[in-house]
């Protein structure tokens, strides 16, 4: 029997199957080479534009781990922030660009652009909110992990403080209260 290159295939009832053809669209495969989530350059500017203003309108910054926290926390979080501040999630690459044209925030990039961090931009009138805000939230967090942990098991805190920063001096997560 010889096979030919061509689509249209008989079989013994005499129904006509198409086989796939190969290299093409219809072909199943198991991994993708194409990157669907990446970002255009334009719209890194545009982030990297965003992050400045909100470095140029805040008195503190601080990075928030986030890993873990489902995304439902995560927007009850975001929401609680007092409305003069805000929460980002960017790539530590575009923040570490933001820094560099915003002079006053360079301990960030030293101390808090590594892991994964949602970034809380905290604006002068609202310090006390937000960090009350901050508290309840992480405290919140480790109730819940506290419960949902075997009896005799201390939990790792769900969420840390990565970076503070205010001033451009370096605050340990302890003096943030």
């Amino acid at each position: 029997m010889v096979l030919q290159h061509s689509t249209p295939m008989q079989t013994e009832s005499g129904l006509a199957l198409q086989r796939p053809k190969a290299f093409s669209g219809s072909r199943y495969s198991r991994g993708s080479l194409q990157i669907t989530n990446a970002i255009t350059r334009q719209k890194k500017e545009v982030v990297v534009k965003e992050l400045q203003d909100k470095l140029e309108n805040s008195v503190i910054v601080f990075g928030m781990r986030f890993k873990g926290i489902d995304v439902p926390s995560m927007q009850k979080f975001r929401k609680g922030v007092p409305e003069k501040s805000s929460v980002y999630i960017c790539k530590n690459s575009l923040m570490r660009e933001a820094v560099k044209n915003v002079p006053g925030w360079e301990i960030i990039v030293e101390k808090g652009c590594q892991g994964d961090n949602a970034w809380v931009f905290v604006h002068e009138d609202d310090i006390p909110d937000t960090v009350k805000h901050w508290h309840a939230f992480s405290d919140g967090l480790a109730r819940e992990a506290k419960a949902a942990a075997p009896k005799g098991v201390e939990p790792a805190p769900p969420t840390t403080l990565s970076c503070v920063v205010m001033d451009n001096k370096y605050l340990s997560p302890a003096e943030v209260s």
